[in-house]
């Protein structure tokens, strides 16, 4: 009977929730856990915002927004979704051209695809080993403000990319990317879930706040 009451009170639940997050969790993570949301909350409407540009909570109205990195912004509460590995990869074909680096002073004479960080338009540093070593590779290509468009030149063969594990889980599994460096793999980076500290929060956003901390995967 509790439970009963508790899918009925769900599917009571109305309301509208606005949610940005960055391509690379919308894609692989965030949409397809909503499905599951949607399920549990059917009277619930939600805009999602894909873009990696970081959404101003007042002058654009969103409720809720994922962010990576390590937040230090005292008006914003933040829940954390995980922490991510790092790892890079290339496909077969470039590797078969141009061979495997062995260590991290190869990847100057290597093909490097790097993203142009949205808020800065400075290069993102790939990061190697427990101790947090920085790098920034002298790209070929750069991409901006997708960075899925940098896995895909990867794996066309246009040379190597250093992507989220959750990223390039597919093409690991068919064999289209493989990894390399496997000994320096990066350390992971967090992902959270924030929302102004001062703001109302809605019954149908607090189910969102709750569901996406409770479903999200801590690491992977």
């Amino acid at each position: 009977d509790g439970e009963r009451g508790l899918q009925a009170g769900r599917r009571a639940l109305a309301g509208r929730v606005r949610l940005s997050a960055g391509t690379t969790y919308a894609h692989h993570r965030l949409l397809p856990a909503l499905g599951e949301f949607h399920l549990r909350y059917p009277g619930i409407a939600v805009e999602i915002n894909v873009s990696n540009h970081n959404v101003n909570f007042v002058r654009d109205g969103y409720d809720l927004a994922i962010r990576m990195g390590e937040l230090d912004d005292t008006n914003l509460v933040s829940r954390r979704l995980g922490s991510f590995a790092l790892g890079v990869y290339a496909s077969p074909t470039y590797l078969a051209r141009h061979g495997e680096p062995r260590d991290l002073d190869e990847l100057d004479r290597h093909t490097c695809i790097t993203f142009l960080m949205p808020r800065t338009g400075r290069t993102l540093p790939w990061i190697f080993g427990d101790t947090l070593t920085k790098r920034v590779p002298a790209a070929t290509y750069q991409c901006s403000d997708d960075f899925l468009a940098a896995v895909t030149l990867a794996r066309a063969g246009v040379g190597l990319v250093q992507a989220y594990d959750f990223v390039v889980e597919t093409e690991l599994a068919r064999g289209a990317l493989v990894e390399v460096l496997r000994p320096f793999r990066g350390q992971s980076r967090p992902f959270s879930l924030v929302y102004p500290r001062d703001a109302p929060v809605t019954r149908a956003t607090r189910a969102m706040i709750d569901f996406l901390v409770a479903t999200a995967p801590r690491s992977g």
